[in-house]
């Protein structure tokens, strides 16, 4: 069989995968004690494998759509539809955790001691995984909800999977607002199936088409972005964020910052665009407008607080707090390059926040301390981590020829082009205040003379978590130099999506 053919399928066996591997995983981990990471390792490689020939697939035969067992019964037909818009995540997804896997090798018995912990570690991100790949394939709003609830679940017990106080309550806060989140999501999809009898999302995107601007589907449009923007820690919904990302692993937040919260951004994109219309949306709503407002106020908050804070964990995620505001923004403007830059800042700050969080994990684990004041004069101890480091940081404030830098460009275009140069100045703003708080970083670690009273004991990184973050610190600046490659899907998404 021509592997074309089987393209299809892989819509399903990248979701199928994952989970099926979760299961021998941790049935390999209890009972025999080996054997668990390899699986694991495979399962992600065959995944991206798959992902990248999926990907390269719609660049010439355009979109893919797969009915499983060929359902179809009235409303609730399940669908995944691969396409432009969704090509690029499935190839991060599997890309990042395969990355992630490899740092966590030596990482999790360091971080994670408790060997019943560190063996449901593996089948959790495998789940996690599928998870995520299912929730940006998914072409039916009930998946999407199945999906979301099933990658939510495995990162509540991976935030708490450190087994201390605090990464409990942050973990427990976090599933709390979860739940919330799943209430609104369930109800706006209850209205929806009110109005038209079907959660399908081509089939909802004809009934749209002449939509007379009914109350019911307007209520079940707001609950269903409340819902995403809780995921998303969008402003002022990120409140679980700030304490789930300092107290999780580092290679837990480097997921959950990298890829879960743009799952919430990703909803709200795929609602907006693919069920609803951005036209229907701006002739008879004011979303896009509440959008840009609310990303202004996370772009600026965010990188406001991130000045504030000692710990650097934390300086990190209030910097995603920040970030999301500036995917969100793009949405907003509605604008052609507007969505670009959104769409192209989903994949650069993917790669940029995971970079970071890994590298504080490095360093983390070779200092003891979460401490910003006592990282002063590290930068000659151990120069290799904090290079890498530096180079996202550079991308995340956005300096040429990052890939930072060139999310922010098109973002700034899209605001020129929507005629709103107001919300360009307050991109501005953001890098500038994003350029405070990591300069300051940089010069407690290069410029600063280490405390004589602060004894930091200097252990030896391991190899494959320092290849790990030179890996995405590399990405960082090769995606700014060759940004023409993921505009090959971008591109035509954002045609398709403002048509």
């Amino acid at each position: 069989m021509h592997i074309n053919n089987l393209v299809p399928h892989f819509t399903i066996l990248i979701i199928l995968l994952p989970i099926g591997s979760a299961m021998a995983a941790f049935a390999c981990g209890y009972w025999l004690d080996k054997y668990y990471k390899e699986i694991s390792l495979v399962s992600v490689f065959i995944t991206l494998s798959m992902s990248v020939i999926m990907a390269l697939y719609v660049l010439s035969n355009g979109r893919v759509t797969y009915v499983p067992g060929d359902w179809k019964n009235n409303g609730w037909e399940i669908e995944f539809i691969l396409d432009f818009l969704n090509a690029p995540i499935i190839v991060l997804i599997p890309f990042l955790c395969l990355v992630v896997f490899v740092y966590s090798l030596k990482y999790v018995p360091h971080a994670i001691p408790d060997k019943g912990r560190s063996i449901l570690y593996y089948p959790l991100l495998l789940i996690n995984m599928g998870a995520m790949e299912g929730f940006v394939l998914a072409g039916d709003l009930f998946s999407m909800f199945m999906f979301l609830s099933a990658f939510s679940l495995s990162c509540y017990t991976l935030v708490v999977s450190g087994g201390d106080k605090k990464s409990v309550v942050a973990g427990v806060k976090y599933f709390y607002m979860g739940a919330i989140a799943s209430v609104f999501f369930l109800h706006g999809i209850a209205f929806l199936y009110a109005s038209f009898g079907t959660l399908n999302m081509r089939q909802l995107t004809v009934h749209f088409r002449n939509w007379d601007g009914n109350v019911i589907p307007a209520v079940g449009l707001v609950l269903l972005i409340i819902g995403f923007s809780i995921k998303g820690a969008l402003f002022p919904l990120h409140t679980w964020l700030p304490d789930a990302h300092t107290y999780a692993p580092s290679s837990v937040s480097a997921i959950l910052s990298g890829l879960v919260v743009e799952m919430g951004i990703f909803g709200i994109i795929r609602v907006i665009y693919s069920v609803y219309g951005f036209r229907n949306i701006a002739m008879n709503f004011s979303i896009n407008n509440i959008l840009l407002w609310l990303s202004a106020f996370a772009i600026i908050t965010g990188a406001v607080g991130a000045l504030l804070q000692d710990n650097i964990k934390t300086i990190l995620a209030y910097s995603s707090i920040s970030q999301m505001g500036y995917i969100t923004m793009g949405i907003g403007l509605g604008s052609y390059y507007g969505m670009i830059g959104s769409l192209l800042h989903i994949i650069n700050h993917a790669i940029m926040k995971a970079a970071l969080f890994l590298c504080v994990g490095g360093i983390i684990w070779q200092t003891g301390t979460k401490k910003k004041k006592k990282l002063q004069g590290i930068g000659k101890k151990m120069p290799a981590i904090v290079s890498a480091f530096m180079i996202a940081g550079i991308s995340i404030i956005g300096f040429p020829p990052t890939s930072g830098f060139m999310s922010k460009w098109y973002l700034c275009l899209g605001a020129m082009q929507a005629k709103k140069s107001f919300f360009a100045i307050i991109i501005l703003i953001g890098s500038i205040l994003s350029a405070i708080y990591y300069i300051k970083i940089f010069n407690l670690i290069y410029f600063r003379s280490m405390p004589k009273e602060v004894k930091l004991n200097f252990e030896t990184l391991p190899k494959s978590m320092l290849y790990s973050v030179w890996v995405l610190a590399v990405l960082c600046v090769v995606l700014g130099l060759a940004v023409n490659i993921p505009l090959l899907w971008i591109k035509p998404a954002v045609v398709l999506m403002m048509n």
